[in-house]
């Protein structure tokens, strides 16, 4: 005997069974062999029924095209040993066309419906996310917010209004966002204004990055794919704190391909290595205490990265926002090569942010730049700004008192002996260049390697997301 019945308005089959099947299966139109079958196999034609039914252990399957209507909710509770899964079938590519949601304009307190995912993952924990499509969200695609123990692996985001994958801290309380992976995923086509709900003003910038990470603790970015967001690559931001990006390989975005900032409080001990970052507009790579309060970062390791012909810096130090403190840095064995040849302002030598390695904020404390590989830069190599100057008219001791260090780099290419202009208005300053090791040859020996094959998502490749 077969029984169909409705949940939440989707068609549900359940075969005749004496046990039910921990895998239960979602697909747009249920095939009529499943309607005849006798395997007590559960089927739904959406994907919020199938979640209505899951409970710790349960698998579900998307198979084929499935287009959504709203944004799908996920708040369920897996356990350590029994976790809830949401995967893509394998022989029919789960895509899901999220361009038919519509998103309420913001009101009241945040997170807002814009951020949001098509797959919103809420006050959730022990839930994996594999295998999935998401196509032409106006929202984010991917929004983690409030939960623990999180996996996304192995998913692909296309054109996005806001973030294609993001992990946020949103109600700020202890354990709110923690234990979260992002492993294996591509997203392409972030931020897209073109994508934005009726209500927004199309001259506005789109709401945050393509992997945006809002205060997580203990998370892990790795092994991802981004490319052609409008906006910054991966960023890890506000009060995040004891994770690790590495092995990722972000190109051409419109701003950043990397970037730490801190908002709202302390950013602390994050980890940025083997990581490629190329052909971006912005820096390779920026530092930053954007937040105007309390903004602080502390802790930051960056080593075995190739940051390479970027429009901007390879890397900087950024005088965004608060321009607050940051404190105990340590820059090693990257390759930071051709970056800075991003196309001047009319009646400019330089673009904006130049250089290898460019310090043009003088909020800084305990760094260490040692063992990188900087050459071929634009302008300059490794360059100060005159914001130092402010500290101290001698700028050995000024990097003596903050504890500023800078040895054994292989540095080839122009150098600013004589100080260089860039930027305008408030962003104008005159870059003068770190005085070079005294024994190049021993730098070159100790500097990051020439050829590289441990950096990006090749380095683990995606057989096993």
């Amino acid at each position: 005997m077969l029984r169909t019945c409705v949940v939440l308005g989707s068609v549900c089959v359940v075969g005749c069974a004496h046990g039910v099947s921990p895998t239960v299966h979602v697909r747009s139109a249920i095939p009529q062999e499943q309607v005849a079958s006798r395997s007590g196999e559960r089927w739904f034609t959406g994907l919020e029924s199938a979640l209505a039914v899951a409970t710790p252990g349960t698998t579900i399957v998307v198979h084929g095209p499935l287009e959504l209507r709203a944004q799908v909710q996920v708040g369920n509770a897996g356990r350590a040993d029994a976790w809830i899964t949401i995967i893509g079938d394998s022989r029919e590519p789960a895509v899901l066309d999220a361009s038919r949601i519509t998103i309420a304009p913001p009101g009241g307190p945040s997170p807002w419906p814009h951020d949001d995912g098509a797959i919103t993952l809420r006050g959730a924990h022990h839930i994996a996310v594999r295998n999935l499509t998401i196509v032409d969200s106006p929202s984010a695609a991917i929004a983690i917010h409030d939960s623990t123990d999180i996996v996304i692996t192995g998913n692909r985001t296309e054109r996005s209004f806001g973030s294609g994958i993001a992990a946020w801290d949103s109600d700020h309380r202890p354990g709110g966002c923690e234990r979260i992976r992002i492993l294996g995923n591509v997203v392409r086509g972030a931020n897209d204004v073109e994508l934005a709900p009726p209500w927004f003003e199309r001259n506005n910038e789109p709401p945050h990055e393509a992997i945006s990470i809002g205060g997580a603790r203990d998370f892990e970015v790795a092994f991802n794919e981004v490319a052609d967001t409008r906006k910054e690559g991966i960023d890890v931001k506000d009060t995040s704190s004891r994770g690790r990006v590495h092995h990722n390989h972000v190109h051409d975005a419109a701003r950043q391909c990397y970037y730490v900032d801190a908002w709202f409080g302390s950013l602390v001990d994050i980890e940025v290595d083997h990581n490629l970052g190329e052909r971006c507009a912005g820096a390779g790579l920026a530092i930053s205490a954007e937040g105007k309060h309390d903004a602080v970062l502390e802790r930051l390791q960056i080593h075995d990265n190739i940051l390479r012909d970027n429009q901007g810096s390879g890397v900087l130090f950024g005088v965004w926002g608060g321009d607050g403190p940051r404190r105990e840095i340590a820059i090693h064995h990257n390759t930071i090569e051709r970056n800075g040849h991003g196309l001047p302002n009319l009646g400019h030598a330089y673009f904006w942010i130049t250089g290898g390695v460019f310090m043009l904020s003088a909020n800084v404390e305990a760094l260490d730049v040692r063992a990188n590989r900087i050459v071929d830069n634009r302008g300059f190599q490794v360059g100060v700004s005159d914001r130092w100057l402010a500290r101290g008219a001698d700028l050995g001791a000024v990097f003596a008192t903050a504890k500023v260090t800078f040895a054994e780099n292989e540095v080839r290419g122009e150098l600013a002996h004589t100080p260089i202009d860039v930027g305008e208005g408030e962003r104008a300053a005159r870059v003068h260049e770190w005085p070079l090791d005294p024994a190049p040859e021993a730098a070159a020996t100790a500097g990051a390697r020439l050829d590289r094959k441990d950096v990006g998502p090749a380095a683990w490749g995606r057989g096993g997301v």
